[in-house]
């Protein structure tokens, strides 16, 4: 008696009294339908953002430097203070334009491009995101900038033998051999 008297009153807390007696109702379908409850339970999608310098900057070195690591070109961590500086000046002179990844607040790729050039100068996405779409957005979302801007083609250079970025950008639609790709937009 006890436990259906349980029953009854926590029915009627989250039901209301007119509840109990209504038709049955697929309480189910209301909450998949409205999503407000699975809002709650998913994993924020990634946006791409303007760059921030106080608040990328070290998310953008972190993922210069895994991509760095995984090309064998960062023995003694050159060439990453040779971007260091040039991500400075790219910021600085404004004749760039950094755009950044960004899932649950921390950057995790960035490319940096100039819609006048029509030139990709970088693009990396931080080595635990590789294979999820991440750079494919980025580059997509480069190619509207630069199409936007009146552009016809989006040029980039590799780093010779990077087999994995060549193929990456072939994917994409550019063409070119070596360490130099173009697309036509």
């Amino acid at each position: 008696m006890k436990k259906t008297f349980k029953i009854l009153m926590i029915s009627i807390l989250f039901l209301g009294v007119g509840g109990l007696f209504a038709e049955p109702h697929d309480w189910y379908s209301d909450l998949t339908e409205s999503n407000y409850w699975c809002y709650w339970l998913k994993p924020a999608r990634p946006k791409i953002v303007s760059y921030h310098k106080m608040k990328h900057f070290e998310g953008v070195m972190q993922t210069c430097r895994d991509n760095c690591k995984n090309l064998g070109q960062c023995g003694r961590d050159e060439h990453c203070q040779h971007f260091k500086r040039g991500l400075q000046r790219e910021d600085d002179e404004g004749d760039s334009t950094i755009a950044v990844m960004e899932k649950d607040g921390n950057a995790i790729g960035f490319v940096v491009y100039s819609t006048l050039k029509e030139y990709v100068s970088l693009l990396a996405v931080a080595s635990q995101y590789y294979s999820q779409g991440y750079g494919a957005q980025l580059l997509s979302y480069v190619e509207e900038k630069i199409k936007k801007d009146g552009g016809s083609q989006v040029n980039l250079c590799i780093v010779r033998g990077n087999d994995k970025a060549a193929k990456f950008y072939k994917k994409q639609g550019y063409q070119g051999q070596s360490s130099s790709f173009a697309k036509k937009l």
